[in-house]
């Protein structure tokens, strides 16, 4: 996962808005300099829409648009770019 939040927090124009949800405090990052503004949450319980649900309503009411990664996913510059937002 760390590589994925990397990956992130490298791009050009940061993304504000970055909510990390965990199922056990292994699956978050022990640390690390990330983007103020960016929250890492564990889950009530696993399970995959489960967390996406609890991490969706952690999200600004303001959001235009979410992306769902997986933990070994490494972002390019231009693959946000792509979505039309960037």
């Amino acid at each position: 996962m760390s590589e994925t939040l990397r990956s992130l927090a490298q791009r050009p124009s940061p993304i504000e808005n970055v909510v990390v949800v965990g199922a056990s405090e292994g699956d978050l990052p022990a640390g690390g300099d990330f983007p103020e503004g960016w929250k890492f949450l564990l889950s009530p319980e696993k399970g995959l829409t489960i967390q996406r649900n609890f991490g969706v309503q952690h999200l600004p009411r303001a959001s235009e648009f979410v992306v769902f990664l997986d933990d070994d996913m490494e972002v390019s510059t231009c693959s946000l770019m792509k979505s039309g937002k960037y």
